[in-house]
């Protein structure tokens, strides 16, 4: 399982992975941009940039 692989991989012990999201080589795309917070609600299924990444 990816969460297995990536737990071992990083050594935490709590992560959320989002899924089934079209980003990178993909159409549709959306652009997540690099260096900037974001916020992931699991239990609302909820990701949201919480700054903007426009400087």
């Amino acid at each position: 399982m990816i969460v297995n692989v990536v737990k071992g991989e990083f050594m935490i012990g709590k992560i959320s992975i989002v899924t089934d999201v079209n980003f990178g080589h993909t159409d549709p795309q959306i652009i997540l941009p690099l260096g900037i917070k974001a916020e992931n609600n699991v239990s609302n299924k909820i990701f949201k940039l919480t700054e903007s990444p426009l400087k």
